[in-house]
């Protein structure tokens, strides 16, 4: 399935998320990360080999673009 319903901890506790092989099939993917709390998830994604979620997205397509208020070098 492409997409499939979760709960999730905060608001709103319901939502669908989208499946790997959609992301990857995607003709762009954009990802938002900011502030101090998401900056070792997102040095984590981006580095080599990276098996987190977006890092898995990442490794999976020719280019994502990612925006960020984080320095990750």
């Amino acid at each position: 399935a492409w997409f499939r319903p979760v709960i999730g901890p905060k608001p709103p506790p319901q939502r669908l998320t989208m499946g790997y092989g959609l992301l990857a099939q995607a003709k762009e993917v954009w990802v938002l990360a900011s502030g101090k709390a998401k900056e070792q998830a997102l040095k984590d994604s981006l580095a080599e080999g990276s098996l987190t979620p977006l890092g898995r997205v990442i490794g999976s397509r020719a280019q994502t673009r990612v925006f960020s208020d984080i320095a990750t070098t």
